[in-house]
């Protein structure tokens, strides 16, 4: 546009601005329809310039970008990458979805087999058991229906290959305290979807346990599980706007 602009009125008198300026906006807007990081635009093509001035149409311009990209693709390129390449991620913005906002952390809990709810000093034999009936990298240990803490699948298997060089070592039981954190994130049972994401999006934690309000567990919530249920929610969505699609297209 600059260019044009340039070549057919030459005359500085017209007030037009350089091409460059319209290059720069360009860039600009290419640059937020795609990575959709609008301030780090902004900061970047602005020291790429060294002028402050051509912050404010540079802002406008994204402004606008980022409304015609949203409507024409919900994601940006790299979610899109992500998506097609099976990379599994945690979308901050999770709870802001239409009909998750108000998803209860017990619905989001993972499906726990009976022999993955360890005793507090559990044999060799319930211990390979538990390893073997589920991929949970993370156990909670149950005593009188309350978790007493979380204890990882590294250092179970480490115990156990110990535990494994005494006599009799099915029937050997084996003491989790010293493997025991007795301090997990604990969340409520009826804790919203809004308040418990920022736990795993912004503090980076891996499981949390949850609680009825009398104190009895009630489940894990993993990141992992966290992420099935913003797949099977797309899906959801999808095969219901399918379905709305062909229902429309059989009135017409």
């Amino acid at each position: 546009i600059g260019q044009a602009l340039h070549m057919f009125h030459p005359d500085p008198a017209l007030g037009f601005a350089r091409e460059g300026f319209y290059s720069l906006l360009g860039s600009g807007a290419m640059l937020t329809g795609s990575i959709r990081q609008n301030l780090a635009i902004v900061v970047f093509l602005t020291e790429c310039v060294q002028d402050l001035n051509l912050a404010v149409p540079l802002i406008v311009t994204i402004f606008i970008a980022e409304k015609v990209a949203k409507s024409l693709a919900e994601e940006g390129l790299d979610e899109e990458l992500m998506a097609r390449k099976g990379v599994r991620y945690l979308n901050p913005d999770l709870s802001q979805e239409r009909g998750m906002m108000f998803i209860r952390a017990e619905q989001l809990c993972d499906t726990l087999p009976a022999s993955a709810e360890l005793a507090k000093e559990p044999s060799v034999a319930e211990v390979n058991r538990a390893l073997q009936d589920c991929s949970l990298q993370t156990f909670p240990v149950i005593s009188k229906g309350r978790c007493l803490g979380l204890v990882k699948r590294k250092r179970l298997e480490d115990l156990v290959d110990k535990g494994s060089a005494v006599p009799n070592p099915e029937q050997a039981k084996l003491n989790l305290d010293r493997i025991l954190d007795t301090a997990p994130f604990t969340l409520l049972q009826n804790m919203p979807l809004l308040r418990l994401l920022p736990l795993f999006t912004r503090l980076d934690i891996k499981v949390a346990c949850v609680v009825s309000h009398t104190g009895e567990f009630v489940g894990l919530i993993s990141r992992d599980a966290l992420i099935d249920a913003e797949l099977h929610h797309k899906e959801s969505r999808e095969e219901g706007e399918s379905d709305a699609g062909s229902t429309s297209s059989d009135g017409f």
